[in-house]
């Protein structure tokens, strides 16, 4: 049994983001899948329900960002960030650009969670706005792949951890997904195209450190 426990739901991207970062460090973890629609362990643990939830001895640490960096700054093993201003604004603006333009409101995931919000609620011009963005966001990570094998050079950061897991929902197979699941819609709506390989092959490296493997995609 580990001294960390990990409250998460196995679907969420933003859960998904710290489990990568366990990975890449090799830190060994209790994993607690939480229910969607019940929060009462989350509450006791850490006086607020969001998830996810770090739990490191005394220590309480919730946001999926915080317990990146706490990770980093707490255990051994492959560094997450930069030691240098400019490496740390690097990593800070893919991390925008993972939560904003592929995972916020406005954003290609957030375009098409909001058809679920009352529903689901199919609306075209959204699917059709939400899949041009990510031909857009693909394109430049595309773009950054073509001499390196991570977002900034040979080796996963946080910026890996932050990115791929909104960039993978453009990979869901639909067939693959329970028929009440909300992920079931996200496939249907939302397609990478194929020609981009270098995405499609990072997106699959990053799904390969996840700590725990086992914790299927899904809600």
């Amino acid at each position: 049994m580990s001294d960390l426990t990990y409250y998460h739901l196995p679907a969420s991207p933003n859960c998904a983001k710290p489990r990568l970062a366990l990975g890449i460090k090799r830190i060994a973890c209790d994993f607690v899948e939480v229910p969607f629609d019940d929060r009462r362990q989350v509450l006791a643990v850490s006086k607020q329900p969001l998830v996810p939830v770090l739990k490191h001895g005394d220590a309480v640490i919730f946001d999926s960002g915080a317990i990146i960096r706490y990770l980093d700054a707490n255990f051994p093993g492959a560094h997450l960030f930069a030691d240098t201003r400019e490496g740390i604004y690097a990593i800070e603006r893919w991390e925008r650009f993972g939560n904003e333009r592929l995972g916020g409101m406005e954003g290609v995931v957030g375009l098409v969670g909001r058809q679920i919000m009352n529903g689901p609620n199919p609306q075209p011009a959204l699917t059709k706005k939400a899949n041009e963005l990510l031909v857009t966001c693909a394109s430049e990570v595309e773009e950054t792949l073509a001499t390196q094998d991570y977002l900034l050079g040979d080796a996963p950061n946080a910026a890996d951890c932050t990115v791929a897991p909104w960039m993978a929902f453009g990979l869901l197979d639909a067939d693959a997904m329970p028929a009440e699941s909300p992920l079931r819609f996200f496939a249907s709506q939302l397609s990478l195209p194929v020609r981009f390989t270098r995405t499609i092959a990072w997106v699959e490296r990053m799904q390969a450190l996840d700590a725990a493997p086992a914790a299927q995609v899904r809600a």
